[in-house]
């Protein structure tokens, strides 16, 4: 085995795991030309995608406006789809209307209630055409003493406790970029889910770990919205095919502070610029520090380890329901795992191919299933070791 990592310059220059019987310069040429087409259309797409999603990040940041109003301010009405909401200025007018209510918002909304409302019956209400009763109970179930922050991009995405600390998005995430950069990393296309945003980098060197060719990365994942925390996160990625596994959070903020008052539309920009700051810079220690070559050689260990672990027997079977899936996404990992893929998965029966089983399920749903697919790729780290602690979840957080 040929162990080396090496960083010049400040900047990641190579590194490399050899347990191929054949002799490595032949092994490696074999391996990037499986791969390098492949990586290097990753490589292309990630740069012309992060443009674009940067671009829709900065114009979502513009149209944001934050209302901070008591209950008594805040009148549900019913709509054809659901619920909307009105909010009263500190005039008793309605300045601008009512707002659409997006899932996650109304989520928030009925928890914050003081009777909370299960989400499973108000879906139940609309799906009947009781958008009404819906409306009406809303409308009576809030101390109208009780303050929110209500988070708006043309419809709410939020609907907060006065105790959320803003934490936006665009400054932490504009640092994580300049940081990543700097180190020579180059962009993968964001993923928008609309009340939670992520964003990722790759270091452009290929890892060789068995009959696995990977690249590492890292992950900044945020929410505006109280999606969960602020997080950065290191993970990997099988060249050939992009099935994700995302490891341990390496940094993380929660949205808890002292409690807002006032309209938070009166914030002065430095105001806001001095809650961050001191963020920022950790950002930027931390960005730096998950990509040192202590961190990239105990992290190539664990997926040496994961490789030669067998699932034996039972195992695959306590393994699967030991996670958050429901059973037909457990069916529909297992008919990956024992496929006799070795293109998309690795070959044998080892936890490192379980991983990519539920990566490459993931990207096969990504698409009409985001918010789970964002959640899968956790659990793929989950499941080699490499992610101890808890994900981003898609819940209401103060």
């Amino acid at each position: 085995m040929n162990d080396s990592i090496t960083v010049e310059g400040g900047k990641i220059r190579g590194f490399r795991v050899h347990h191929d019987p054949r002799p490595y310069d032949i092994a490696a040429a074999a391996a990037r030309e499986v791969v390098g087409e492949k990586f290097q259309k990753l490589i292309n797409d990630g740069r012309e995608k992060a443009a674009d999603f940067l671009t829709s990040l900065n114009t979502e940041y513009d149209q944001r406006k934050d209302y901070l109003r008591p209950a008594s301010s805040l009148n549900w009405i019913p709509i054809e789809k659901g619920v909307a909401l009105s909010v009263k200025d500190t005039e008793g007018n309605l300045p601008d209307g009512s707002f659409s209510v997006d899932e996650h918002a109304l989520s928030q909304a009925l928890g914050r209630a003081t009777v909370s409302v299960p989400p499973q019956y108000a879906r139940s209400l609309i799906a009947a055409g009781k958008q009404d009763v819906l409306a009406d109970s809303l409308n009576r179930l809030y101390n109208p003493e009780s303050t929110y922050l209500l988070r708006t991009v043309g419809e709410v995405r939020g609907f907060l406790s006065d105790s959320y600390k803003i934490i936006n998005a665009l400054p932490s995430l504009e640092v994580f970029v300049r940081a990543a950069m700097a180190l020579g990393c180059v962009p993968l296309p964001g993923t928008d889910l609309k009340v939670r945003k992520a964003f990722s980098f790759i270091i452009p060197q290929l890892v060789y770990i068995g009959d696995s060719v990977v690249l590492f990365g890292v992950r900044w994942g945020h929410s505006d919205y109280g999606a969960g925390r602020l997080q950065v996160e290191w993970f990997v990625m099988r060249a050939g095919c992009t099935n994700l596994a995302v490891g341990d959070v390496v940094h993380a903020k929660m949205h808890l502070g002292q409690r807002l008052s006032g309209d938070s539309g009166i914030f002065k920009p430095e105001t806001r610029a001095a809650q961050e700051q001191t963020l920022l810079l950790e950002m930027k220690d931390v960005v730096e520090a998950t990509f040192t070559p202590k961190a990239f050689a105990e992290r190539i260990e664990m997926l040496r380890v994961a490789a030669e672990t067998a699932i034996e027997g039972e195992q695959l079977d306590n393994i699967l329901k030991g996670l958050s899936l429901t059973k037909k996404d457990q069916d529909e990992v297992r008919d990956r795992f024992n496929r006799p893929d070795v293109t998309d998965l690795p070959a044998g029966n080892s936890t490192w191919r379980l991983s990519s089983a539920i990566s490459l399920f993931a990207n096969e749903v990504r698409e009409d299933r985001p918010r789970d697919a964002y959640h899968f790729d956790e659990l793929a780290g989950k499941v080699i070791g490499i992610r101890k602690t808890r994900g981003s979840t898609l819940t209401a957080v103060e």
